[in-house]
């Protein structure tokens, strides 16, 4: 997944920027903004997904309910928390965009992206609760002789 974002990012998007201010000039400013809100995303994008990396190498170690855990867990829900908020924040260029086009799957394609990392900043919120308690019971079993 982070080859293709790196990929998406490095590759396609300069093209796209470019045939963009060719083909539409009098409304580039709104793919301008969907363009640069792809290219600040994957900053939050790369950090959960080094955050995931390092939750799969604690499970591995066999800590998974432990309290750096759920910081890992908790690193995720704010990365995807983030990446819906820049795209909610962008939702009125992809309308702008979608509507000189009249390509109303823009405006679906926008939605898609705040929903996406939505959910799984919802998941990740329960999960954090989930191993923090995991975490909390364990160490009270630990004391208890």
């Amino acid at each position: 997944m982070g080859l293709g974002v790196f990929a998406l990012c490095t590759l396609l998007l300069p093209v796209l920027w470019g045939d963009v201010a060719a083909n539409f000039p009098e409304y580039s400013y709104a793919a301008y903004a969907v363009f640069s809100a792809m290219f600040v995303a994957a900053v939050p994008f790369f950090v959960g997904l080094y955050s995931a990396w390092r939750l799969l190498a604690l499970i591995d170690k066999g800590m998974p309910f432990t309290k750096e855990s759920a910081k890992t867990v908790k690193t995720i829900m704010y990365a995807a928390a983030s990446i819906s908020v820049i795209y909610i924040v962008n939702m009125p260029f992809f309308y702008v965009w979608g509507d000189t086009k009249d390509a109303p799957g823009l405006i679906v394609i926008g939605l898609v992206l705040v929903g996406a990392p939505m959910v799984i900043a919802v998941f990740a919120s329960l999960l954090h609760r989930l191993i923090s308690e995991a975490s909390h019971l364990k160490s009270e079993n630990e004391l208890t002789v």
